[in-house]
């Protein structure tokens, strides 16, 4: 396929239709994707890492932590019932998923040894969204809160235990607690809850977000999806089902798929109504279109899909959306987990569906795993990225193609390679997640250029061209992405750095609401603040390196970023930079305790 311009990737669907002037809620407005955060197989702490991941076919397998569960008392390699016949999974190895920052979130130690890792894990990783949507005055504001889930582990683990089981049993344990602890940690006051369909959770949980936006019940919403594995039995059920890869590897569309691979991960992306989001001049990674779930109804078994159910699906969400031509879109993000049967009969629903014009179909499971209750919204983040990009990213672990799959007659195109954005087609994937008792979800993600958005947001918005962060013309103060150093820990109190921000983001500048940065004959106060002083000192020296590798970065947008677009915590740290022009220098080689210095060009305070 060849790349498109600019101008024909505008006369897709989009053409005509603007949403500059909205006011209202309207029945096909949009919900804007504004925040993004993650925790992926491959050490993927941040989009930047996932980015890297996805565009250089690099995959996330790895052997099962010894930390989890004694592998030995399970392990069989002939696959015999009641065994795990694989060593190898996709896990969250950069991660110690037990850890927690206490100082971020005041937690006594009776409540912390009963906390599940699944809700450590999302606190953190909402944080990391709501930062990187430079949305700092969640508190008590109508923000909903939507988790999706599959197993139970945590709960697994501690079955056993009837001598000590303690007053946090329910909230420690409970998977209701999944979002309602994230409601109360910062005082959301929207809808808050836990949905469980399986392997379609996450999506499920974002069309339920998308409606209560729709209709008024919340102003914006988190909607995130949680895996973690650290208990042998749902290995064992899910393989006595052969529902497994005996290689614990995820082949979609592949001849020798023989099943899927368990993956770990902590998604979050935070969306509200596309008109709120311009009138306030939020950050806009891209736009839902549309979304739906149904169910398959009874099949050969209940674990068997629906293609029927799966293409009525897509139809109806894309007639809800008020697309009428389904063979502009673009790209297929597949359920395909790498089984033969599933793979299949998805490929003939998406085949029935977009014409004889073909379409690409890809799958990030041969990357991370298939993460089951948060797999919905991995996908997600992974279109995102690539609308963002402008670009086709490619399948791994595809070789041979699945016989059972009429590609050539189907035009089904699987890349194996980054790819230009096809010629003709609009900027718009689509997002399938079906769950294993036979809810299906469907969502539609299209970028905001297929608006021209970028152009009513501001005509001087560019692109670096050293990283994927949005710039503007030195004249104006813009929100710009910074990399998290220190806001949270990576121990159990206090912790050092784990996260890591790069994102796509603008804010205009509310002079009667936001402080004012200090610009004064090319000076920038740079304001840092964190929770405690071993992270306050990182994430100082996370923004001057950061600061040091961008050839595009006006210091007054990352001064004004800090002071406006940053929750002010309690332990706080000044610079004061003079001389603008010499952001190379833009360095400090120690971080005093409880004194002030200066150096060349610069003035800094610890307060």
């Amino acid at each position: 396929m060849a790349p498109a311009s600019s101008k024909e990737n505008q006369e897709g669907s989009g053409k005509g239709l603007d949403y500059s002037s909205l006011h209202v809620s309207t029945p096909n407005e949009p919900v804007a994707i504004i925040g993004m955060a993650m925790r992926l197989p491959g050490n993927v702490k941040g989009e930047s890492d996932f980015w890297n991941l996805l565009s250089e076919k690099k995959s996330g397998l790895c052997d099962i932590p010894r930390n989890r569960f004694n592998l030995d008392g399970f392990y069989d390699s002939s696959g015999t019932r009641g065994t795990i016949p694989f060593t190898q999974g996709y896990f969250l190895d950069g991660v110690n998923i037990q850890n927690f920052d206490t100082t971020v979130f005041p937690t006594s130690k009776t409540e912390l040894d009963r906390l599940d890792p699944a809700q450590r894990q999302l606190l953190q990783v909402a944080y990391e969204c709501f930062e990187s949507a430079g949305m700092s005055s969640w508190r008590g504001s109508n923000t909903g809160c939507y988790i999706g889930e599959f197993g139970e582990d945590w709960a697994d683990v501690n079955a056993k235990e009837t001598q000590h089981i303690g007053g946090y049993r329910a909230t420690g344990f409970e998977d209701f607690a999944l979002s309602n602890r994230i409601s109360y940690e910062f005082d959301l006051r929207g809808p808050s809850m836990t949905v469980k369909t399986a392997c379609s959770s996450s999506l499920v949980c974002l069309d339920l977000a998308c409606e209560a936006i729709r209709n008024g019940k919340c102003d914006a919403a988190l909607v995130g999806g949680i895996n973690l594995i650290f208990s042998p039995t749902m290995w064992i059920t899910l393989n006595d089902m052969e529902l497994l890869s005996p290689r614990g590897q995820s082949r979609p569309f592949d001849a020798t798929a023989d099943g899927y691979a368990r993956g770990e991960a902590v998604n979050m992306v935070l969306v509200r109504k596309l008109s709120s989001a311009l009138r306030d001049k939020d950050s806009i990674r891209a736009l839902i279109r549309g979304t739906g779930v149904n169910s398959d109804g009874r099949t050969l078994g209940m674990v068997v899909p629906n293609p029927l159910a799966q293409a009525n699906l897509i139809r109806r969400t894309y007639s809800a959306a008020g697309i009428p031509n389904l063979s502009e879109t673009a790209i297929i993000e597949c359920h395909a987990t790498g089984t033969q049967v599933g793979d299949s009969l998805e490929a003939k629903a998406i085949a029935d569906c977009f014409g004889d014009k073909g379409i690409i179909i890809t799958s990030v499971k041969a990357n991370v795993g298939h993460a089951e209750g948060a797999a919905g919204l991995t996908s997600v983040i992974k279109s995102v990225l690539a609308l963002e990009h402008r670009m086709v990213l490619p399948n791994i672990s595809f070789e041979t193609p699945n016989p059972k799959i009429p590609f050539k007659e189907c035009k089904l195109h699987v890349p194996i390679e980054t790819e230009p954005w096809p010629k003709g087609r609009a900027e718009r994937i689509s997002v399938n997640s079906f769950g294993i008792g036979g809810v299906n979800a469907h969502v539609i993600i299209e970028s905001y250029r297929q608006f021209n958005l970028d152009l009513q947001i501001d005509a001087k918005l560019r692109r670096s061209s050293t990283n994927e962060t949005w710039f503007t013309h030195p004249s104006e103060q813009t929100y710009v992405a910074l990399p998290d150093a220190g806001n949270l820990n990576d121990k159990t109190s206090p912790v050092g750095n784990q996260h890591e921000f790069i994102n796509n983001s603008y804010f205009n500048n509310d002079d009667s609401e936001k402080i004012r940065c200090q610009q004064t004959s090319g000076s920038n106060l740079l304001l840092f603040s964190a929770y405690n002083a071993e992270s306050l000192q990182e994430q100082v020296h996370s923004h001057i390196q950061f600061a040091q590798d961008q050839r595009q970065l006006e210091l007054h947008d990352l001064a004004y970023t800090l002071a406006n677009k940053r929750e002010h915590r309690p332990h706080r740290f000044s610079l004061l930079q003079v001389d603008t022009c010499a952001r190379h220098n833009f360095q400090i080689r120690s971080l005093p305790v409880f004194h002030r210095f200066w150096m060349a060009g610069m003035r800094s305070k610890l307060f």
